[in-house]
């Protein structure tokens, strides 16, 4: 009996030992989760944040606006970042539209082109959203209208406001395609898909378009 628990006595410690190890291991990735949960960012760039997606967009104050677009979403706290995602890809296709109207039916672009943002499934639903104002096109139609247009894909990303996601391997469609509905590359697009002659489009207040390299 003695034996048994001078035994019980010596291994109490190590076994308390190992418990707060154990423990301490358990804490380590929540304490972590935390820290990722509560982003990087400031408290100026939050509130910032904040205001810009609560703000309707006709409201929004161009400096301010102009400020959020270079926030860094993954930066912010988690429960701002998909809300900030989203109105940045809104902003930034209505400053594309606008963009275009100011530099007329011909546009310039590089052998490089822009790097538009690699976008994913998670991103469908503010693309899908009907209050942000995108329209999903086709892909055939969006290369006929390039064809028309000279226009690459990657152009009609930097020049106008395709967005083009990539879908989880196996999915059918791969990618799908929106425009912002303004934009006058979507007239053309959904000409083609009504299969209505789209030089037409002048009519409609599109005019000419063509991407020169």
């Amino acid at each position: 009996m003695r034996l048994l628990l001078l035994c019980v006595l010596l291994l109490a410690p190590a076994a308390d030992a190992a418990e707060r190890k154990a423990r301490a291991g358990r804490a380590k990735p929540a304490a972590e989760k935390a820290s990722a949960d509560a982003g990087t960012a400031d408290a100026d760039t939050v509130k910032l944040a904040d205001i810009a997606v609560k703000t309707p967009t006709v409201d929004l104050d161009p400096v301010l606006a102009g400020a959020f677009l270079k926030v860094d979403t993954q930066t912010l706290p988690a429960r701002q970042r998909v809300l900030a995602r989203g109105k940045q890809m809104e902003l930034r296709a209505l400053i594309k539209v606008a963009e275009g109207k100011k530099k007329g039916g011909i546009r310039m672009t590089g052998p490089d082109g822009c790097k538009p943002p690699k976008l994913t499934q998670d991103d469908l639903k503010w693309l899908l959203n009907p209050l942000l104002g995108f329209v999903e096109a086709q892909e055939w139609a969006i290369g006929e209208a390039g064809t028309q247009t000279e226009c690459t894909e990657l152009d009609m990303q930097c020049e106008f406001s395709l967005h083009i996601v990539d879908m989880p391997k196996g999915s059918k469609p791969p990618r799908r395609f929106f425009f912002q509905e303004r934009d006058a590359m979507l007239v053309i697009v959904q000409m083609k898909e009504r299969s209505i002659n789209a030089k037409q489009t002048q009519f409609f207040g599109t005019g000419f378009l063509k991407c020169q390299h």
